[in-house]
């Protein structure tokens, strides 16, 4: 006897680390605990083992061996319906974590869009980084190519919902705004015990959190300024030690780009390269931190912001919709312009008058998965 439930699908063959790593944890978090998710079967395509934990009685993982763009369009475009009916799996309603839809799957979808450089008009790119160049091309095409007007579309902000609605030409009714959760950090373990100062040669620290992915993230203002007080305040540059998360490395182009600005700026013996973090190594810095820096000229949410306000830090931000929109209502931030001198005159500003600042919001806690979860229901369960 054929299982009666209903079938969804839930393809994220993409990440294996990141920002798409951190939404698919978040759904899988809230499918596990969330009563209406039992009604069905879930199918969760994905090309790692991290995600092995959360299969349960209704949720099946199946990874797909994909590691390249050419492989990842063929699985799109015709695999997944390939496996389905080899299966022969008939799901209601497909879901995309990968901001593009699954072609040629005649069935209601939900396309979460986490991509939010085609929609940014962000221009800026370094000679060498032909690769994002390209990709930020074809992934607007593949979203045109795999997105049609019945599309559902789930974005994290307002700014992005207007980009994508009049890029796409997706009517407004169709986008809906979702918050993701703020990262579950080890917070109260942390702040219980004595933190070991790693930076304790320094009096200030500044902790600027983020991948060199792509140049969008301008880590280079950062290393310019921090330069610029040091040519006009030496004693207060002295003091500073600047916190990346990230190593300059052979594979990384971009990392060693900002090692070379930061020894033309004479301040490479002020900067930490800590390379990447676990939860507990975040929290750390953080509360180590005198201030949060987040020059990112494009991002579809930026959770490190919410991380940073959660914990009641200092925040320079750049002045984009996105950050006005995480942080809006937080008093601790200081939005500035994408430019060198203000961002060295803020801080310099900031070290003469210290002041700590304390967040409380209702909107941090859990993100909105559980309205996410009660979306696919009601297209699940609709009836033509």
């Amino acid at each position: 006897m054929k299982n009666p439930k209903k079938t969804i699908i839930i393809n994220e063959v993409a990440s294996t680390s990141g920002g798409g790593v951190a939404i698919l944890t978040q759904l899988l978090s809230e499918l596990k605990d969330n009563s209406i998710t039992y009604s069905y079967n879930w199918i969760v395509f994905v090309s790692t083992d991290i995600f092995d934990k959360y299969e349960t009685v209704h949720i099946q993982i199946i990874k797909i061996d994909i590691k390249k763009w050419r492989e990842r369009l063929i699985w799109d475009t015709f695999g997944i319906k390939k496996w389905l009916s080899k299966k022969d799996i008939k799901p209601v309603l497909g879901i995309s974590l990968m901001s593009v839809g699954i072609k040629y799957l005649e069935i209601p979808q939900v396309v979460y869009i986490q991509q939010s450089l085609p929609f940014s008009g962000y221009s800026g790119f370094k000679n060498f980084e032909w690769k994002p160049i390209l990709y930020n091309y074809l992934i607007f095409k593949w979203m045109e190519f795999t997105i049609s007007k019945k599309t559902n579309i789930v974005v994290q902000t307002h700014w992005l919902k207007k980009a994508v609605s009049q890029k796409l030409n997706i009517p407004d009714e169709k986008i809906i705004i979702l918050r993701p959760s703020v990262s579950q950090l080890n917070i109260k373990n942390t702040i219980d015990r004595k933190i070991k100062n790693k930076f304790k040669e320094y009096s200030y620290k500044l902790f600027c959190p983020g991948l060199p992915v792509i140049s969008y993230k301008n880590y280079e203002l950062i290393i310019k300024s921090i330069g610029l007080l040091k040519r006009n305040q030496p004693v207060l540059a002295e003091k500073i030690s600047l916190i990346f998360t990230f190593k300059p490395s052979p594979e990384n182009q971009l990392a060693r780009y900002y090692q070379k600005i930061a020894k033309e700026e004479n301040i490479d013996q002020n900067i930490v390269w800590h390379g990447e973090c676990s939860n507990a190594e975040m929290v750390n810095l953080y509360l180590n931190s005198d201030a949060i820096l987040f020059p990112s000229l494009v991002e579809s949410f930026g959770l490190p912001l919410i991380e940073a306000s959660s914990l009641g830090k200092k925040i320079f931000a750049i002045d984009k919709p996105y950050s006005k929109n995480v942080l809006k209502g937080y008093k601790g931030v200081s939005f500035l312009k994408n430019d060198t001198k203000m961002w060295y005159e803020s801080l310099s500003n900031f070290y003469s008058r210290k002041e700590n600042f304390s967040f409380h919001s209702e909107e941090l806690s859990n993100g909105d998965w559980s309205k996410f979860v009660n979306l696919i229901h009601s297209l699940a369960s609709y009836k033509n």
